[in-house]
């Protein structure tokens, strides 16, 4: 998703990861979503890979920030209590930076300037059982047959 035809969330509410799996993509309630974050702040909240722009590590939360990621975290699969300790911080990051996506960077950093958190949770925007949405008629009609509160397609936005 990276951004494009995807669904964000903010990390900042109690139950984002739950509702999401739960009224959104009506899936599992434990599976977690990537974190976008602009790549100036980025490692100011997670110890990651310098190719997470892409999704292709895992990053660490860092201990300061791991109240406002925790039900968002990768499940454990721990072997002994040191691996526990370390593993239970695991998150997939995704660096944005202004070159590659200039609007997301821009959405983020003004989430950021609100909230003080520059990282918005970022899955693909499909629904259970459908295909990514490949159109703005897709993207209109799953977001009418969804929990979604707003979409944004470009500069232009739908609420409802």
């Amino acid at each position: 998703a990276l951004g494009a035809r995807s669904i964000l969330a903010s990390p900042l509410g109690q139950y984002v990861n739950e509702n999401l799996n739960q009224y959104i993509k009506h899936r599992e309630k434990f599976r977690p979503f990537a974190a976008s974050v602009t790549a100036e702040r980025a490692g100011e909240f997670f110890d990651f890979h310098p190719t997470s722009r892409f999704l292709a590590s895992i990053g660490q939360v860092k201990p300061a920030h791991r109240k406002v990621f925790e039900t968002n975290l990768l499940p454990d699969r721990p072997t002994d209590e040191a691996e526990a300790a370390r593993d239970s911080s695991r998150i997939r990051v995704h660096v944005v930076d202004r070159n590659s996506n200039p609007l997301f960077w821009e959405l983020l950093g003004g989430f950021g300037k609100a909230t003080g958190v520059p990282v918005l949770f970022n899955t693909s925007f499909n629904l259970f059982g459908e295909p990514l949405v490949c159109s703005p008629r897709d993207a209109v009609r799953s977001f009418y047959c969804s929990g979604l509160d707003h979409l944004m397609i470009g500069h232009f936005s739908v609420s409802k």
